[in-house]
């Protein structure tokens, strides 16, 4: 016999309810018009009113994001970003260096994640707004490859995500003032000056 209605009932509002976040789906790529990747986060980063914090194996912004970033961390936002201390690419690891140095200077935390390759791709902006996806900051990722991501505007969402990199971030080393006077020797500034103008190409 089939179940009647009624019995039906107290199931259904047992369900879990659906969650309140929205999602926003951004693909980009040689085919999209504009550039929407890049265009998502300038609008997070200009709209910033506390906190960006970047996760990402490649960290070769262009120049508008990375002026972003300045002006937030020289405005007492704080600006974070998380890097692995090698990745499998030499060469985004030497451009990456001016970049970082630049953002230590105008005041932003640097960890460089210590166990393995670090493959996660995460931005978090004023712990409200979360990106997840496939994208790099890296000037592939944002004009050239095809990506996708999802920019979700939950808090509970962005502070789960927060845990977690404050969790690796006890597996980190800060970018530290040794750190900072090694990359200023001779040597170190010519590695930068080359590695900052061959940036684009990588």
């Amino acid at each position: 016999m089939p179940p009647s209605s009624a019995s039906l009932s107290p199931t259904r509002e047992r369900s879990p309810r659906v969650g309140q976040a929205r999602v926003e789906v951004i693909s980009s790529g040689p085919d999209c018009e504009g550039d929407p990747l890049w265009e998502t986060y300038v609008k997070l980063f200009s709209n910033c009113k506390r906190s960006i914090t970047v996760v990402t194996p490649y960290f070769v912004p262009d120049r508008t994001l990375f002026t972003l970033l300045v002006t937030a961390a020289h405005a007492g936002r704080h600006v974070k970003i998380m890097v692995p201390r090698r990745s499998d690419h030499r060469l985004l690891d030497l451009a990456r260096r001016w970049y970082l140095r630049n953002l230590r200077e105008a005041g932003a935390e640097i960890h460089f994640f210590k166990p393995d390759v670090l493959h996660a791709k995460l931005v978090i902006v004023d712990e409200e707004q979360l990106v997840v996806g496939s994208a790099n900051l890296d000037m592939r990722s944002l004009f050239l490859n095809y990506e996708i991501v999802a920019v979700v505007r939950d808090p509970v969402a962005a502070a789960e995500v927060g845990a977690l990199i404050a969790g690796w971030e006890t597996e980190s080393t800060r970018y530290t003032e040794d750190l900072y006077r090694r990359s200023r020797t001779l040597t170190g500034r010519l590695i930068e000056a080359v590695s900052k103008v061959i940036s684009p190409l990588l």
